[in-house]
């Protein structure tokens, strides 16, 4: 008796993922028109959504197959001159986030409809105009990284060095090579913006397109994720706990939380709280046990006059307010939560 044979004849992982990727970059770009008003100027524009092939080796003679569909999608500005016309290059971070959070909710020519208070409308979810777009600027291009929205690897082997921190890096810096080849936009000066990871990833693809031949005019910066010591909340890191400070004293003066002059401006808050991390709290941190009595009940209670949270909670975090703790501290009298973002 024979083997039986599997119906589809493919049911090698592998050639799966091999057969897919070949399918999405064989696939014609969508291509659609629409117009968005900014400033009180109509622009009307041509999006085209597409797969940018990835592949090893870029243009030496290691060149291969296309290890990744990239999903792209691109506004340009209609009936524009595309020599100087500038090129934007936008992404989000996570690491493992697509670009639709900066697409579709802060700078593309149109946005998600959301309620004022930032929560999900009902149903038929709806797109408007987005007045802040930076398309009055930029063409702009959205890129979603390999496995992240539509995007894909054509191997195991590639998914894994496309998700380590240099293979992200070549992965786009490819992408955006084979993008500007393929629209010509090679005369075209060249910006990236990178959101939260997508800073980190952006500093390293400035470096990176620089060395392959892709001359940038500049780098944005969204939500900076540079330094990951200063934004994680870990023991015995206390960078964090001063550089937030700033931020909770503008938050509670949202709130209604301060009093005094603080309540008077958020940048009333905001410079107060400054000049209070600097001039001290960030020595009375250093100190730890060795600090006084005395010197400590001050900065638990000036800490708690710049958060709005009560000085013995203050007391009890060691003078460490984490993010989470203020979220969850601040606004529990009235049984609320501060947002995360």
């Amino acid at each position: 008796m024979s083997e039986p044979t599997s119906a589809s004849g493919n049911d090698d992982p592998k050639k799966r993922l091999r057969e897919k990727v070949d399918k999405l970059l064989a696939q014609d770009a969508r291509k659609s028109e629409g117009s968005v008003v900014v400033d009180g100027r109509t622009l009307k524009y041509d999006a085209i959504a597409e797969f940018i092939p990835v592949s090893a080796g870029g243009l030496d003679e290691k060149r291969g197959e296309p290890e990744a569909a990239v999903f792209t999608t691109s506004y340009f500005l209609a009936d524009s001159a595309a020599a100087s016309r500038p090129v934007c290059f936008v992404f989000n971070g996570g690491p493992g986030s697509s670009s639709i959070w900066l697409h579709l909710g802060a700078l593309g020519p149109k946005r998600v409809v959301i309620r004022d208070d930032g929560t999900m409308p009902p149903p038929p979810y709806t797109v408007t105009d987005n007045a802040d777009s930076w398309f009055e600027h930029f063409d702009l291009v959205f890129i979603d990284p390999p496995h992240t929205g539509y995007s894909v690897t054509s191997s195991e082997d590639a998914r894994k060095r496309m998700l380590s921190v240099d293979g992200d890096v070549d992965a786009l810096a490819e992408c955006m090579r084979t993008w500007l080849g393929r629209h010509r936009r090679w005369g075209s000066p060249v910006y990236l913006a990178g959101e939260s990871y997508g800073t980190t990833r952006g500093a390293a693809l400035a470096d990176k397109l620089q060395n392959i031949g892709v001359a940038l005019s500049g780098l944005i910066l969204v939500s900076c994720a540079m330094d990951l010591q200063s934004v994680i909340f870990a023991p015995r890191n206390d960078l964090p706990h001063a550089l937030f400070v700033p931020a909770f004293a503008c938050v509670a003066q949202f709130h209604g939380k301060l009093a005094g002059s603080l309540a008077e401006s958020p940048a009333a808050a905001r410079a107060a709280a400054e000049s209070f991390v600097t001039e001290e709290y960030l020595s009375a941190l250093h100190a730890g046990a060795r600090l006084s009595q005395s010197a400590r009940r001050r900065v638990t209670n000036r800490l708690a006059e710049l958060t709005g949270l009560a000085p013995a909670f203050v007391d009890e975090q060691n003078l460490r307010i984490s993010d989470h703790a203020f979220f969850f501290e601040l606004l529990r009298d009235r049984g609320l939560i501060v947002g995360r973002l």
